[in-house]
C-alpha cells in the first residue's frame, strides 16, 4: 500500500501492485477515532470537508481510513457535491436524509473547527459533501 498521503494517478496505477490499486480502490478518506464507529454502525454515512483538493464521483470505490492512515472500512461514493458550511447541515440531514454526527448547523461549524483548527470556517466557508455507503468494515486495533 502506497506510505504516501495522496491519491495515486491512473497511469500509476496501471503498472502498481499494492492493495489500493490491485483491489480498484481510487482514493480514500480519513475519518476521527471517535466517527469510525459511527461509519462503520450506519451511523454516519455522509462526510463533510473543508479544503478537500481530491474529486470523488458516484460509484468510486474507496477506502475509508484512521487518522493514521488504517484501512477500517471500503465504501462506495453515491454522491459528492460542493456546498458551505451554513448549508451543509441541512441539505445533508433535512432534505437528503443522510446520517451525518452534527446535529444541527452551529454543531457542524464548531465540529468543523475542530477538525481544522488551522483554518478560518465560517458559515460561508466552502466544503464538500460525500455521500457513501460502507460495504464492508474490519476490526482496527490501536495505532
Amino acid at each position: 500500500m502506497p506510505s504516501e498521503d495522496i491519491e495515486r494517478p491512473p497511469e500509476d496505477r496501471e503498472s502498481c501492485e499494492c492493495h489500493e490499486c490491485a483491489e480498484g480502490y481510487q482514493s480514500y478518506l480519513k475519518f476521527a477515532h471517535e466517527n469510525i464507529g459511527l461509519v462503520i454502525d450506519g451511523y454516519e454515512d455522509a462526510t463533510i470537508r473543508v479544503g478537500l483538493d481530491r474529486d470523488f464521483t458516484p460509484g468510486q470505490r474507496i477506502e475509508l481510513r484512521t487518522p493514521g492512515g488504517t484501512i477500517f472500512a471500503h465504501a462506495v461514493v453515491e454522491k459528492a457535491y460542493g456546498s458551505r458550511v451554513g448549508l451543509a447541515h441541512h441539505d445533508t440531514v433535512v432534505v437528503d436524509g443522510r446520517n451525518h454526527p452534527s446535529e444541527s448547523q452551529r454543531d457542524l461549524l464548531a465540529a468543523l473547527r475542530g477538525h481544522y483548527p488551522e483554518a478560518d470556517i465560517d458559515y460561508g466557508t466552502e466544503v464538500t459533501i460525500i455521500y457513501f455507503h460502507v460495504v464492508d468494515s474490519m476490526r482496527v486495533g490501536a495505532e
